[in-house]
């Protein structure tokens, strides 16, 4: 695999984003709403043996809206894991983690949340680990916040062990018998005294 990063948006794009929403927010004169997502940014983590990372692979995954907020099923979401399992000659990368952060502070908190210097309060508010075998709700954020939701999958790398090399023996293997199948021939003999009859019926057909 490479150490470079694959797949991610380029520069360019990202910064006419930012400007877009900044743009929005300054000619917003209404309070803003939460909105909920219709897509979201995942990235894909590839550990190697020794815990660093190897690869970074950026990607959206679309949601379907579902009761004020969005949904990514378990379903798709496993699709997803087994379609990012990335296989090489000699390991293969396992799916270790799924963590969703989702920043869904409402109106009315934004300024607070702005200002707040708990680092760790806003972690366990916002960024959590998931459960891949169920579906992953996404809570309704304000659109600013849209760009920084996302889903980290983390796959880690384990050697592939060969199998191990079975040498068969040269000599001969006494402890099992093996069955040997003998055809049986079965012999008659004729009774003496047809064998004399016939030497006599012999003897007379000469000397004619």
């Amino acid at each position: 695999m490479q150490s470079d990063l694959n797949n991610h948006y380029p520069l360019d794009n990202d910064i006419d984003k930012q400007w877009c929403e900044e743009r929005r927010l300054l000619n917003n004169n209404q309070a803003i709403e939460q909105e909920p997502m219709l897509s979201i940014q995942a990235k894909f983590f590839y550990l190697n043996t020794h815990q660093y990372i190897e690869n970074i692979i950026c990607e959206p995954i679309s949601l379907q809206i579902h009761d004020n907020g969005s949904l990514l099923s378990k379903e798709k979401l496993l699709q997803i894991i087994q379609h990012k399992k990335v296989k090489t000659k000699n390991s293969k990368y396992q799916f270790l983690d799924l963590i969703l952060c989702n920043f869904d502070a409402s109106k009315t908190s934004i300024y607070s949340f702005s200002k707040t210097l708990d680092v760790r309060n806003i972690i366990s508010n916002h960024i959590k680990k998931v459960d891949h075998l169920k579906d992953v709700f996404i809570r309704p954020s304000i659109f600013p916040f849209h760009q920084v939701n996302c889903l980290y999958f983390f796959f880690e790398e384990q050697e592939i062990e060969e199998p191990p090399v079975v040498l068969k023996s040269i000599l001969k293997d006494t402890t099992q018998k093996k069955n040997k199948h003998t055809k049986k021939v079965r012999i008659t003999l004729q009774p003496r005294k047809d064998i004399q009859s016939d030497r006599k019926n012999k003897l007379t057909r000469k000397r004619r």
